[in-house]
This record gives structure tokens, sequence and C-alpha cells, in this order.
């Protein structure tokens, strides 16, 4: 294991448990893991993966202006975790699933 894989382990380790503690240091950690999972990814040469990470950047760079900056109504005064979802979110993605394993089943079938 190179250096950079032990320090993104352990920057990746600890952005998930401060966003278990819904700590803001969560993100700042996070962009940090996903700068050096850039860097070791290109060592590698697995670019898809590399690119991956510039999406991963934007959005823990929202994710920490969002945090930082809530809207009226988004404050999280008891360090609670916010989650919402409903009724249609949820029967949208389980047509899709159903949807993406029939035909993935069928293509599968077709081949053998």
């Amino acid at each position: 294991m190179s250096y950079l894989e032990l320090f993104g382990l352990i920057t990746g380790t600890i952005a998930v448990i401060l966003s278990a503690y819904a700590n803001l240091w969560s993100w700042i950690i996070g962009i940090v893991n996903v700068i050096l999972s850039f860097f070791l990814f290109y060592q590698v040469q697995l670019y898809p993966d590399m690119f991956l990470q510039v999406f991963f950047f934007v959005t823990n760079i929202l994710g920490w202006w969002r945090w930082a900056n809530p809207g009226e109504g988004e404050a999280d005064l008891h360090k609670e975790l916010k989650v919402s979802w409903d009724g249609q979110t949820a029967t949208f993605y389980y047509r899709l699933g159903r949807f993406a394993w029939n035909n993935y089943h069928g293509i599968v079938r077709e081949k053998s």
C-alpha cells in the first residue's frame, strides 16, 4: 500500500465518521480524500475513476457550501441527519430497478 492509498483511506474514514456526527469538517476532509483519490487513480491509470473524482469534488464543494450556509428552514439545530423520502420517489426507483432487472436478465438469457 502506497502512502497515497494510506492517507486516502485515513481521510475517507475520518470524513465518514465526521459525517455521522454531522460535523462541518467532514466536507473539508472529504475534499482532501477526493484529491488524494484523484492522484492515486492517475498513478494507476484508472482514468474513468480519476474523472469521477471531479464529480465528487464538485459535490463536496456544493455540500460544504449548503451545510455552511443553510437556506430558510434547513438549519440543523439538533445535529440530526435530515432525510426525506416521499412515496413518488420510492415508486419511481422501484419501477426503474424492476425495469433494469428484467431487461438485464432478458439479455443474459438470450446469450445463454
